[in-house]
């Protein structure tokens, strides 16, 4: 049986809010890609390091957080926060043995419908790649 990566997908309310984003959820992306997971968060800004470390330490393959375009933030600088975030973790991970390249930010709109659908294909081959979490194999063995 072929590697289904499990990535969680952490998405802005305000970057992908309107019914065309939950009818490509519902439909098109969650039967081509089951190994993703949708959270939605009122602002990307308020996704913390830990949530993104915590994430990884249960054994998901990958993690991805959609967010506004820059200068597009509803809460002014959520999203500019986040991206600090994002390269402090991405430090994190390899320094314990993870390739930071199972983490990903995006910047989007819900407009963008065509590259969300690009993206998502993307974010699973570049995980199924690099092979499932180690640390999920660590937590099995324990």
């Amino acid at each position: 049986m072929k590697f289904q990566p499990q990535i969680i997908t952490f998405y802005c309310d305000h970057s992908l809010q309107d019914h065309i984003f939950e009818e490509m959820v519902d439909g098109n992306v969650k039967s081509q890609l089951p190994g993703l997971k949708f959270i939605r968060v009122p602002c990307s800004g308020k996704i913390e390091s830990h949530h993104i470390l915590r994430a990884f330490e249960q054994g998901v393959d990958g993690v991805c957080v959609f967010a506004c375009h820059s200068g597009c933030c509803h809460f002014l600088t959520g999203n500019i926060r986040l991206k600090k975030r994002v390269e402090y973790v991405k430090s994190l991970l390899e320094h314990i043995g993870l390739e930071a390249d199972r983490l990903f930010l995006i910047n989007i709109a819900s407009v963008e419908g065509e590259r969300f659908s690009e993206i998502t294909k993307k974010l699973i081959t570049t995980i199924g790649d690099l092979g499932p979490n180690p640390l999920k194999l660590k937590v099995r063995d324990n």
